[in-house]
């Protein structure tokens, strides 16, 4: 079969494409490293690692060592666990297709809280573990709230799905167009938005501050939140979540991680 220059040209465009296609990165990233015992700086074995708001955990091997991947572009909360160790929690941001390498050491708890630890008696019709405060609030009247239950009844994918439950509640998106923020309608501050405060798991990951970054609440699939509180503003906080700056409200949101 004869084949002419332009249909030569016009097969390996063909070819380029289907390739260049087949060969486009994942733009989700991934953190790896060692897990470490602080001053001996042994490895530590089965050492939980996660993103609570994404769903992902993983654990570190023999050495010590761990991968986890299809994390999303963005700044998250990650927390580290082993029986005996103090747990750690830190913001880390992820960039397109990056990969974080990081060691991570682990402080011992005190010998005394250790042994705490294995007196501790679990049973089947125990509140999980976060929420014996929750249901303490809730039996108050004072806030809303959602249990699981709502929670599984009205998502439909996204957390604010659920969130537009809550009274006065509003929510706008970044410049990126990508993500959602609660609001408590508009503040004195030349009509922008009053960004209402965020706290998961004991965590604040948005108090309210001077150009602090508000929170994507659409990064937390509603899949792992098992609990939400909600306080309208400065008079309804309990004094245990109270912040300088939430004069806004404050939303506390329980995960299966917490």
């Amino acid at each position: 079969m004869r084949c002419d220059r332009a249909s030569l040209l016009v097969v390996c465009a063909l070819f380029c494409a289907t390739t260049a296609v087949a060969q486009k990165p994942s733009k989700l990233a991934t953190m790896s490293g060692k897990i470490l015992a602080d001053s001996s700086e042994r490895p530590i074995v089965g050492a939980q690692i996660a993103v609570p708001a994404l769903g992902l955990t993983t654990t570190s091997d023999s050495l010590g060592t761990f991968r986890l991947t299809g994390i999303g572009v963005g700044r998250h909360l990650i927390t580290v666990i082993h029986l005996g160790f103090e747990q750690l929690k830190t913001y880390v941001t992820f960039a397109a297709s990056g990969t974080v390498d990081a060691d991570i050491v682990l402080t011992p708890m005190a010998t005394n809280a250790a042994q705490r630890v294995g007196t501790v008696t679990v049973t089947a019709d125990a509140v999980p573990r976060g929420l014996v405060d929750f249901e303490r609030r809730r039996q108050s009247g004072i806030g809303d709230f959602l249990t699981e239950d709502a929670i599984r009844k009205t998502s439909r994918g996204e957390l604010t799905d659920v969130l537009r439950r809550l009274p006065g509640v509003q929510f706008s998106r970044p410049a990126t167009g990508f993500g959602a923020y609660a609001s408590a309608g508009r503040g004195a501050n030349r009509g922008r938005p009053c960004f209402i405060a965020v706290m998961i798991d004991r965590t604040w990951v948005y108090e309210g501050k001077r150009n602090e970054l508000p929170f994507d609440l659409n990064s937390i699939s509603p899949d792992i939140v098992v609990a939400i509180e909600y306080y309208r503003g400065m008079g309804y906080i309990p004094a245990e979540f109270s912040r300088e700056r939430a004069s806004c409200g404050t939303l506390i949101i329980w995960t299966k991680q917490g």
